[in-house]
């Protein structure tokens, strides 16, 4: 059996990329973030893909800020981590990016890796991360995709901040769950979804004492629509994902999805609502 073959380019105009999410795919990133969570320098939930920069940086420049007591290695981790999220957080400059990828045999099933999906794959966009608005545009041309759409938005999005909250429109890849070679209800193995979605920005606790024993938490909402070329066309989907971290030592998730509705299927709220909550 012959391995797969695969070769990743990539360019940028400057020396920063500004986004407001981490999507899945940087296994090196996700490494750094796993370890500072596992020493207690990032609070947060981290197992619920694409991540908030914002809640990331709020985690790291505590701990930088309070001289936290960390093995060497780790305080390495730290600065490397805080440097790149310093440079990715810059506001008001957009920034052009690319990418080049080729794969002989493109593998069907996808780790936490970006890997191609076709044999090539040719990408560029902009980045642009305002105070309360933030733009990530890209467009992926593939040859001979299986779907026949050789042009794609996959990696995009329109995101407004307010109060604590993120409300955008996407295509990012989603990860949900602590695996790292796949996850039963969201991965990247297939295409992003289009979608509405709604997330924190921060993950800070309770200040309640009714709710505060929960420690840092996270929810991410999503609200999107499937493709024509199914069983059952044009269906919708929504996925509701909670995870908290009551001691630093434990992080829980609860995760929901339904698909209903598509060409010839009821597409009610109460049909909705029996299939998300489950009937009376």
């Amino acid at each position: 059996m012959h391995r797969p073959i695969i070769l990743l380019f990539a360019f940028v105009a400057s020396s920063t990329l500004a986004s407001p999410a981490l999507q899945p795919g940087d296994i090196g990133l996700r490494h750094d973030i796993q370890v500072l969570a596992d020493y207690g320098v990032i609070r947060g939930p981290v197992t619920t893909w694409p991540l908030s920069w914002d809640a990331i940086v709020a985690d790291l420049r505590a701990a930088h800020d309070a001289e936290l007591a960390v093995p060497v290695p780790v305080q390495q981790t730290l600065q490397r981590l805080l440097a790149r999220a310093e440079r990715e957080t810059q506001r008001g400059q957009p920034h052009l990016h690319g990418r080049l990828a080729a794969a002989e045999e493109p593998t069907r099933l996808r780790s936490f890796q970006d890997t191609p999906r076709e044999e090539a794959e040719v990408s560029a966009g902009i980045r642009w991360f305002g105070e309360h608005l933030s733009l990530d545009l890209r467009a992926t041309y593939v040859d001979e995709p299986d779907d026949d759409e050789d042009i794609r938005p996959d990696g995009s999005q329109i995101a407004l901040d307010f109060w604590n909250l993120t409300l955008a429109a996407s295509t990012l890849e989603r990860w949900w769950g602590p695996g790292w070679d796949g996850s039963l209800i969201l991965s990247n193995n297939a295409r992003p979804i289009p979608a509405i979605t709604l997330g924190r920005n921060r993950t800070q606790a309770f200040k309640t004492k009714w709710l505060s024993w929960i420690g840092p938490w996270d929810f991410s909402l999503i609200w999107g629509q499937l493709e024509e070329e199914r069983v059952i066309p044009n269906a919708r989907f929504f996925g509701l994902r909670f995870n908290f971290r009551p001691v630093p030592s434990l992080e829980i998730g609860f995760s929901r999805t339904a698909q209903w509705c598509g060409d010839g299927r009821p597409c009610d709220f109460d049909t909705f609502k029996d299939l998300f909550f489950g009937k009376d």
